[in-house]
């Protein structure tokens, strides 16, 4: 089924109770992604109103003021250590830059 704001509604909130009316066969087809992916460089999610969200992948970030072009993170290798002495846990060290190891 379709999310209710992709379907006609014909009657909203009846006498208050929350309740709303669509015609199912009568879809609206285009949203505000549906043109050059909305602006957005990676993910655009629609939302009601024919309005739009731009996302961005896991790690990645906004590299706009819009908030539409996401940017890779630098690239980086994480790897888990694990001894006698403890328990173990996952560090990060940054590939381009002498940051270190960081633990995460």
């Amino acid at each position: 089924a379709l999310p209710i704001w992709r379907r006609s509604v014909v009657l909203d909130d009846f006498y208050g109770t929350g309740i709303t009316a669509v015609n199912t066969r009568k879809q609206i087809d285009v949203t505000a992604c549906s043109s050059k992916n909305g602006g957005c460089s990676h993910l655009c999610l629609a939302k009601p109103q024919n309005k739009r969200t731009c996302a961005c992948p896991d790690n990645f970030v906004f590299a706009d003021a819009n908030r539409t072009q996401c940017q890779a993170p630098d690239p980086y290798l994480l790897f888990a250590m694990s001894s006698s002495k403890t328990k173990g846990y996952v560090r990060r060290t940054d590939l381009q830059r002498n940051a270190g190891v960081q633990t995460v």
